[in-house]
């Protein structure tokens, strides 16, 4: 691979990973806008680092985000519709709980 793309996969990652723990119902508007200049500039990248945070058990984050998306353009939203089909589709997801006694908060319902 090449080490230019690398390093910039990594930067575009630490940004996008600062800015949605900088997000929350107050200023959605606001860093709303600089998460979308960063989905614009890397969608796949960002919206990786995003899903991988929700999943992580972020449950906190989702209202935010889903503001912070309104700011998206056409294809933003075009490309956070493949990141989240390819995020489901992962086979490597487990559909346990780390103690394998009950669904994991992703899959169950609320």
């Amino acid at each position: 691979m090449y080490p230019e793309l690398l390093v910039t996969t990594a930067e575009t990652d630490k940004e996008a990973k600062s800015v949605m723990r900088r997000i929350n119902k107050d200023d959605a508007k606001q860093y709303g806008r600089l998460f979308a200049k960063y989905a614009h500039s890397n969608p796949l990248i960002v919206f990786a680092a995003a899903t991988k945070q929700l999943e992580g058990g972020y449950d906190n984050m989702v209202q935010p985000l889903v503001d912070a998306c309104k700011y998206l353009t056409d294809f933003g939203y075009d490309v956070l519709g493949y990141a989240l089909l390819e995020s489901l589709s992962k086979k490597t997801r487990s559909k346990v709980q780390d103690d394998g006694t009950s669904a994991a908060k992703w899959m169950s319902s609320k």
